[in-house]
């Protein structure tokens, strides 16, 4: 005699997705139990078995972190007990039975139904087909069976699959010191079957991978080496398949790095520029460059040597607090030394005057 109730599952996602290095997949199964006669079925049990293990057709490992739940289509009377759904470790299976007396008839109406979830389910690694067993003890129905001594069992299935795209381009550093003579490691994930290709910012492109066409087909990890860019670079990864020379380019992944100390083969333009711990700031204008320092206020350039053509100052001093200094009146030039505005001497080999006022 076949199963008095319906069964059929949908999953989240509709495949569920195994997990892989560094991608663990978590997934929920919803199985939905109908009763498809006009008149009610009674039931007294009904076990949910899953493959538990590691294995691609094993659909957890884990059957301890799932969370079980129970809803219903229709509303029952207040003072009937809602079935409770919770796993039964003797039995090695997720049970739904009466709430307050386990092994007591429970009433599905006809036409209604349940929804038994199996919710946070961690997945196992491999693709596979998980076979699901649902073993019910039922009566009534439109043919008003008997509850029988033993189970009905259904098997049903679901699809276990391993990503077919290729994902997680990323470098090993995002930011490169190119000084150090750092090179740059490009990584990703995707299938064995594909084709991949690295596209530098300069529109080249170099086949990094072949794919392996014998099957099957797997999910592997691809890693690619080129020098440290000397600047913030976008590499591109392509994924298709080389069919003569002929490549057929179906995804496209970016990722963008950093150069420590940035180069640039043809200037920079900005505003301005500051520094970081010191916050002096450079700033150009249309004339040329203003340093100013950290609060605004005009700044101070120190250099061993200034070769100019040109100097416009107000005053020239010594680097010492008795240094002599010179000042830029409109009528010539005051020489002073010390820190008080006393009057310097001036020294020189020759003097060559139209006059001298002493």
């Amino acid at each position: 005699m076949p199963s008095l109730l319906h069964y059929e599952i949908v999953t989240d996602p509709t495949s569920l997705q195994a997990s892989s290095d560094g991608a663990p997949s978590v997934g929920t199964v919803y199985l939905i139990v109908s009763n498809t006669h006009q008149e009610e079925v009674e039931w007294r049990y009904i076990d949910v078995e899953i493959p538990v293990g590691s294995d691609p057709d094993h659909l957890t490992a884990d059957s301890a972190a799932i969370t079980p739940g129970f809803s219903m289509t229709y509303t029952p009377p207040p003072w009937l007990d809602e079935p409770k759904f919770a796993w039964d470790d003797a039995r090695q299976v997720f049970r739904a039975q009466h709430g307050t007396w386990p092994g007591k008839k429970v009433t599905l109406p006809g036409n209604e139904g349940i929804i038994l979830k199996l919710e946070n389910i961690p997945v196992t690694r491999g693709d596979g087909l998980v076979l699901v067993k649902i073993h019910e003890r039922t009566g009534g129905g439109d043919g008003s069976a008997a509850m029988p001594t033993d189970s009905f069992t259904t098997t049903l299935a679901l699809a276990k699959q391993s990503p077919k795209v290729p994902r997680n381009f990323r470098p090993t550093y995002s930011l490169l010191d190119t000084d150090a003579g750092q090179w740059l490691e490009l990584k990703w994930n995707g299938p064995s079957n594909l084709d991949y290709w690295i596209r530098y910012p300069d529109g080249t492109a170099a086949h990094a991978v072949q794919a392996v066409t014998a099957p099957p087909v797997v999910d592997t990890s691809f890693s690619w080496s080129v020098p440290a860019p000397k600047r913030g670079t976008t590499y591109t990864l392509i994924a298709g398949t080389d069919n003569g020379g002929q490549p057929q380019h179906g995804y496209f992944l970016t990722t963008t790095v950093h150069a420590l100390v940035p180069e640039f083969g043809s200037g920079t333009r900005s505003p301005w520029i500051e520094g970081t711990s010191d916050r002096g700031r450079v700033t150009f204008t249309p004339d040329g460059v203003k340093v100013d320092d950290r609060n605004g206020a005009a700044g101070t350039v120190t250099a061993k040597t200034a070769d100019v053509q040109d100097v416009r100052t107000g005053s020239v001093k010594g680097r010492t607090p008795d240094s002599g200094w010179i000042d830029f009146p409109d009528t010539g030039i005051d020489v002073y030394h010390g820190p008080h505005k006393d009057l310097g001497v001036v020294t020189a080999d020759r003097a060559d005057v139209n006059g001298v006022n002493t």
